[in-house]
């Protein structure tokens, strides 16, 4: 069991920020940043996690040659963590003067 996981058990409140790299080159932030409630999907959900996945993927990743699309995620016997968003914020310092916007989630 990964460590990840076993912090998640323990406690399940995560952030996650995804960014930009090549604006930070320039000294500009564009990202998003979440804070929310992690928990694993249940065995008899992968599946749906899968489909839910394959409708909304339109490319083909580089780690899946072109007719193994999801081969991965079938084939993988790790375990599959959801996060339910409390707070998101969209950054972008060109725009914004450096503060971060609340992106509001409504009922998700």
């Amino acid at each position: 069991m990964s460590r990840h996981i076993l912090n998640i058990r323990e406690n399940p409140r995560v952030g996650i920020s995804i960014y930009d790299p090549q604006k930070a080159v320039k000294n500009v932030q564009l990202g998003v940043e979440i804070r929310g409630v992690a928990s694993e999907v249940p065995e008899e959900k992968i599946d749906q996690v899968y489909s839910e996945r394959e409708k909304r993927v339109t490319r083909v990743s580089i780690f899946e040659p072109e007719g193994h699309e999801g081969h991965f995620i079938k084939s993988h016997s790790g375990v599959f963590i959801m996060i339910k968003p409390v707070e998101i914020k969209y950054v972008n310092t060109e725009v914004f003067d450096g503060e971060a916007q609340q992106v509001p989630i409504g009922k998700l």
